[in-house]
């Protein structure tokens, strides 16, 4: 009776002892890990035409916002990306305005995640103009705006529809 009473007895204080967080008679530990793969830096802009509408010969300007123009980089690292903006001239057939007279305004980014952007700068798409540029990234972020466009429209050009291609990069 006394064995059995010094095996409780035993038994007990080892049980207290790990319920104390003392070390158990065995342990087994097993690694853990997860791996974060690098992401894909994309952009997206609207694909649907964007109508200025009909204004009056002699008119010297039209334009208006082109929609929401989204960088998203999923890249989770640290490297810095631009986003710019080039367009083909507005042609009618009779008559072309160069791309030189579109003056492109990106307006100021919203931003989700680790990202900061340079103030943007308004241009003419005479040549691929940055449309955004990041100072910081940290991780993964995106950046959205919406740009106005205003074409200047030269004396002598003929009246129709004229048509252009607006596109944006990212890199």
């Amino acid at each position: 009776m006394r064995g059995i009473g010094a095996l409780a007895l035993a038994g007990a204080a080892s049980t207290a002892l790990v319920l104390a967080g003392g070390v158990p008679a065995m342990a087994a530990d097993t690694p853990v890990q997860f791996e974060i793969g690098a992401g894909t830096l994309t952009i997206s802009a609207p694909a649907a035409l964007v109508d200025f509408g009909t204004v009056a010969a002699g008119t010297t300007s039209v334009g208006g916002l082109l929609g929401p123009v989204v960088v998203t980089d999923n890249a989770g690292g640290a490297t810095a990306w631009i986003a710019t903006v080039a367009s083909t001239a507005f042609v009618n057939g009779a008559s072309t305005i160069p791309a030189s007279d579109i003056t492109y305004t990106p307006g100021t980014a919203s931003t989700t995640g680790g990202v900061t952007l340079a103030v943007p700068v308004a241009g003419t798409l005479g040549a691929a103009l940055i449309a955004q540029q990041t100072t910081a990234v940290t991780g993964t972020n995106t950046a959205t705006w919406n740009p106005n466009l205003t074409v200047a429209i030269p004396v002598g050009v003929t009246t129709g529809v004229y048509a252009a291609t607006v596109t944006h990069s990212v890199a």
